[in-house]
């Protein structure tokens, strides 16, 4: 009766593992924790009004934030009537670079630096399986955003310069679409396409020149992302 060897043993045992792994079902774990990344871009809709000359020099521009971004997540998800799919899902995201703006006229000289610092999701989650191992779904749900300013503003006839650095936490709503694959019963990865409207952001009024503007941001954003989810239990 011939036996195998130990290395002839390893790699039985290797096949085995490998073809459990490979016939486990992907959906019998429903508590996931998930890591992405990808590109990124903001839009403010800003608006400068000139609040105190009798003819009022207002500014309004839109600007972007280009970058990248980088995020977590928890999640649940529960497959029903073996083909859809109902979860939630909170999420964190980072995102880098920031929109710049300048207002280049003589009597309005001002730059602001603008940015989506963060925002953190709660979505629900539902899907359909499209083939076996193979899911589409969205996120639907509110965000809660970082905007950031950071103003330099020339004041008086003899101008000096003055900086105003601000910050605010905006409710906001968000929209995903994506497509996930689980290659075993413990990981997936997946692609999304992500919306996020903040609303509107009413900072601190500046001084420019003899004058007083207001400060308002309208801003959103829109993410193309890639990840991995790990389902643990």
């Amino acid at each position: 009766m011939d036996k195998y060897s130990p290395r002839q043993g390893l790699f039985l045992l290797g096949v085995l593992l490998f073809s459990q792994l490979a016939s486990a079902s992907p959906l019998t774990k429903q508590l996931y924790v998930s890591a992405d990344g990808g590109i990124f871009e903001g839009k403010f809709n800003s608006r400068y009004n000139d609040l105190t000359d009798v003819i009022p020099q207002n500014v309004a521009q839109q600007v972007q934030q280009y970058g990248y971004t980088g995020g977590v997540g928890l999640g649940y998800t529960k497959l029903i009537c073996h083909q859809f799919l109902a979860g939630a899902e909170f999420d964190a995201q980072f995102n880098s670079h920031q929109a710049n703006f300048a207002s280049g006229s003589a009597t309005t000289a001002f730059s602001d630096n603008l940015q989506i610092r963060q925002n953190f999701d709660l979505t629900f989650v539902p899907g359909v399986l499209v083939a076996d191992a193979t899911a589409l779904y969205a996120k639907l749900g509110v965000t809660y955003g970082q905007i950031k300013s950071q103003l330099t503003s020339p004041t008086g006839f003899t101008p000096t310069y003055v900086s105003l650095n601000s910050s605010q936490y905006n409710w906001g709503g968000t929209l995903t679409l994506g497509v996930k694959h689980y290659f075993s019963e413990y990981g997936a990865v997946f692609a999304e396409y992500g919306y996020h409207d903040f609303g509107t952001s009413d900072f601190a009024n500046f001084p420019n020149f003899t004058a007083t503007y207001s400060h308002s941001e309208r801003v959103y954003s829109q993410a193309v992302l890639a990840g991995v989810s790990y389902y643990f239990f």
